[in-house]
């Protein structure tokens, strides 16, 4: 894999107590896991407990949620390697110092080169805000369900989010607190589609965690569900109509093992998927272009030389 198709994977350390840890898959060899906070230099008064991240413009950008005051944290991995250098108060450019979250998503715009940001408060709402190209923000957190509260179906407070862009336009798929899984879209001049869209007949039942991507202008949506433990997977190509579910494959050693996060994205036209499990490890399967899922599955622990625990993983694809 070049350096410029490159998987980066970031992730939040139970024995470093909340450290954002950061790697590139390396195509099943070894990889290094860097801690981020070592490089910030607030790190060490911050600990985290969500996290994701996004590819722009060959810079990967890393939002997470901070454990005591449950606010948005924001910094930049530039292409050559160098880290930012202090982790970015996102609350306090965005008149949201009372704002507390439990889920983050952020995704990238490659046509103007600003960051979305989406997140869940911890009251069950869902708020967007915008990271400009030239580094200031918007300034507020819009409320997301307010634009959206048309139509006969409404979502119990939400409790997980993902986003992607595709064209500029912004998809947003969450989970509400009855495991139910909705979809919305923000249109290029900030319009929202109005109303949430249900999707559990499409994502197979209930669902516990979400994320989303874009390869070739079809939305790429994977859960993991709640009876099972397993991911699943749907799309929505532009302009047509939600497809039928498939599944990524069984992976553990026992009956009881089960995922209970996922993120992926997006590698030359094939869907890249990590996840976290009940052994706490995070690992790694591909979708490739013809539906099919490659098997076995990455154990990224294994991969890094790494027994610590990690419970929530973020992904992000430079192409």
């Amino acid at each position: 894999m070049s350096t410029a198709d490159q998987l980066h994977v970031v992730t939040i350390s139970g024995g470093n107590q909340g450290d954002i840890m950061h790697a590139i898959w390396n195509n099943g060899d070894a990889i290094t896991l860097e801690n981020v906070n070592d490089n910030e230099s607030n790190g060490s008064d911050l600990q985290f407990s969500r996290v994701d991240c996004a590819v722009l413009g060959g810079d990967l950008h890393v939002c997470a949620i901070e454990n005591s005051t449950r606010g948005i944290y924001h910094t930049i991995r530039y292409a050559a390697g160098n880290w930012q250098g202090a982790y970015g108060d996102v609350n306090s450019v965005n008149s949201g110092n009372g704002y507390q979250f439990q889920d983050v998503g952020c995704a990238g715009d490659e046509s103007n080169g600003s960051i979305h940001v989406c997140a869940i408060g911890t009251s069950g709402i869902l708020y967007h805000t915008i990271r400009y190209a030239a580094g200031n923000w918007q300034g507020t957190y819009g409320d997301v369900n307010s634009q959206n509260s048309g139509g006969s179906q409404h979502p119990a407070p939400f409790v997980d989010v993902d986003c992607a862009i595709i064209d500029g336009v912004l998809y947003v798929c969450a989970v509400d607190t009855n495991r139910d899984s909705w979809f919305t879209f923000r249109n290029t001049n900030g319009s929202w589609q109005g109303f949430f869209t249900l999707l559990s007949g499409y994502v197979r039942g209930s669902s516990i965690d979400i994320s989303c991507t874009s390869i070739d202008n079809v939305l790429h949506v994977c859960t993991v569900n709640y009876l099972s433990g397993l991911i699943t997977h749907t799309s929505l190509p532009a302009g047509g109509t939600w497809q039928t579910p498939d599944g990524a494959p069984y992976w553990g050693p026992s009956s009881g093992d089960r995922f209970w996060n996922v993120d992926c994205a997006a590698i030359d036209d094939v869907l890249h998927v990590c996840a976290t499990s009940t052994i706490s490890h995070i690992l790694h399967i591909v979708r490739d272009d013809t539906g099919s899922w490659q098997t076995p599955y990455d154990d990224l622990n294994q991969e890094a030389g790494s027994n610590d625990s990690y419970i929530v993983v973020g992904v992000g694809g430079a192409m």
